[in-house]
């Protein structure tokens, strides 16, 4: 096997147990909204900025990257679930249901960094529930399309911005249960920024 198939699987894998622990956190203690104010470093700031330049970050669902809590709650209201950040990452998720979307928030500032879409959310012109193919007519070739044997779900990988290391600046995962079946899910990771997590 070639190194990005391993990548491919080694990240799939990491996207399995991200979700597998989202959802098994359901039944976990409620954490606190909102801290008592946003602490963001210059550095990330100046990250943030330079995001900015980038085309995907024009999309209204990847502009909330880099948004802390305050930021996420004050443009979309209180979350209709709050539990602790999947796997083992310090930090939280904030699900909307009316957007079907889980904002991860993680490292030690408490920036997004991570984003699931569900049924019906929409970003860069794609929804959940459309096939690969109609996918692939919107954002082109991808990067890995295939079935994932960890998961045995099946997968869509995008990158987008800068590759570094065999990795996107930005990556999009794409799962469905069927190679020809709608989609379940699409993961917006924003890999440069777990590099520092």
């Amino acid at each position: 096997m070639d190194k990005k198939k391993y990548i491919v699987i080694g990240a799939a894998a990491v996207i399995v147990l991200l979700f597998v622990a989202f959802y098994f956190t359901k039944d976990r203690e409620e954490v606190d909204i909102l801290p008592e104010e946003d602490v963001i470093t210059q550095e990330r700031k100046e990250e943030l900025e330079s995001m900015k330049d980038k085309d995907f970050y024009e999309d209204p669902v990847l502009t909330n990257l880099g948004k802390t809590e305050i930021e996420i709650v004050e443009k979309y209201g209180e979350p209709d679930e709050t539990h602790p950040a999947p796997y083992y990452y310090a930090g939280k998720t904030l699900y909307y249901e009316d957007i079907n979307t889980a904002f991860v928030f993680t490292g030690e500032e408490g920036v997004v960094n991570n984003i699931f879409l569900y049924p019906g959310a929409e970003t860069l012109g794609i929804q959940v529930g459309m096939t690969f193919d109609e996918i692939e007519g919107v954002l082109g070739e991808p990067e890995f399309r295939g079935l994932d044997e960890m998961s045995g779900q099946y997968l869509l990988t995008y990158f987008l911005g800068e590759e570094e290391d065999g990795q996107g600046e930005l990556e999009l995962w794409i799962d469905a249960k069927e190679e020809d079946g709608p989609t379940n899910r699409i993961d917006v990771l924003w890999k440069k920024y777990w590099k520092s997590v």
